[in-house]
């Protein structure tokens, strides 16, 4: 489960802080926190504490759209043909 809290320092004053809640890690809960993440533009790095062997294989995908903002790193979005292409290249290179 993941829920919010805004935090104000003052009563009338806008929230300076969100506190998050992920009681439990499941895949639909990251989801929906890597969402608000990038939605709002908050830097994901602390998400690299969340891999563990169960999501490590899609958390930690290069071709995921949110690898770059985790891990940094450039997006590797290449599609199936245009990697056979370049290994066909590279074997006529040899």
């Amino acid at each position: 489960m993941l829920s919010f809290e805004l935090k104000k320092p003052d009563p009338g004053k806008a929230p300076d802080e969100l506190e998050i809640h992920l009681d439990q890690a499941g895949l639909e809960a990251l989801y929906d926190l890597m969402a608000v993440l990038m939605r709002y533009d908050i830097d994901m790095k602390g998400l690299r504490n969340l891999v563990t062997s169960r999501n490590k294989a899609w958390m930690t995908n290069p071709q995921a759209y949110w690898y770059a903002k985790i891990f940094g790193g450039k997006l590797t979005r290449t599609s199936k043909a245009a990697q056979s292409k370049k290994k066909a290249a590279k074997r006529q290179i040899k």
